[in-house]
């Protein structure tokens, strides 16, 4: 179930483009909010990030187009707006975006740890909003909040991600914990809502989803022990 409509004039909108903008303004919005709150120049913040966000966008279309000029070129709309898909150009652009993002923190002498935080609780309000516009199914259910899909009554996975996201994002913003209890509860939130979801392979017993949640859990939990020693 998405608040997004699934297409306008052909080109898929949940999941796309125009869910990746509206998720990017309500991440910058947060970030200014954030940042001025804690004594910090939210401005400035949400302009790195919005540069971080367009070089890492451009960076993976121009990837895609050296990946596969042909396709690219064959349907240049779809390539611009969902881009070259998860290949090896998809990671790598966003690597640059983010590589922008650290090296710009670095250069102006922000303070790196404050600034950490509050990207990690921008990281999870963004999680959020674009999950209510992402379309996603799990597995069968009876619940009366299902969504029905070809005769079938399906777990809403993405509403529970977005959901679970907003609840986990109003504490941290409470609270103000940051990055390592940021890592650590998303870990567990998306390990949670991984066993409502259809896994198409598995590796040692767990799907590459949970591994990574279970990766960002314990990574999380060790920052905070870390922290807590120090």
């Amino acid at each position: 179930m998405s608040l997004l409509p699934r297409d306008l004039f052909g080109i898929a909108l949940q999941g796309g483009l125009a869910a990746g903008l509206l998720t990017l303004f309500a991440a910058l919005f947060w970030l200014k909010r954030d940042g001025d709150r804690l004594g910090l120049n939210g401005e400035q913040l949400s302009g790195w990030l919005a540069n971080s966000v367009l070089i890492g966008f451009g960076a993976t279309r121009l990837l895609a187009l050296a990946e596969d000029p042909g396709a690219a070129l064959a349907h240049p709309i779809l390539t611009f707006v969902h881009g070259g898909g998860w290949s090896w150009a998809e990671p790598a652009g966003w690597l640059a975006g983010a590589a922008y993002l650290i090296w710009k923190i670095r250069r102006d002498r922000g303070p790196l740890l404050p600034l950490m935080n509050i990207l990690a609780r921008t990281g999870v309000i963004a999680f959020g909003v674009y999950s209510l516009f992402e379309a996603r199914a799990g597995r069968l259910s009876e619940l009366p909040f299902a969504v029905e899909i070809g005769g079938g009554s399906y777990h809403p996975v993405n509403l529970y991600h977005a959901l679970l996201a907003f609840l986990f994002a109003l504490w941290l913003w409470k609270t103000g914990r940051g990055l390592w209890t940021s890592l650590f509860g998303m870990g567990c939130l998306l390990l949670l809502v991984s066993f409502l979801q259809v896994h198409l392979s598995t590796v040692l017993g767990l799907a590459p989803l949970q591994w990574v949640s279970l990766a960002m859990a314990i990574i999380g939990y060790g920052g905070l022990v870390w922290r807590r020693v120090q």
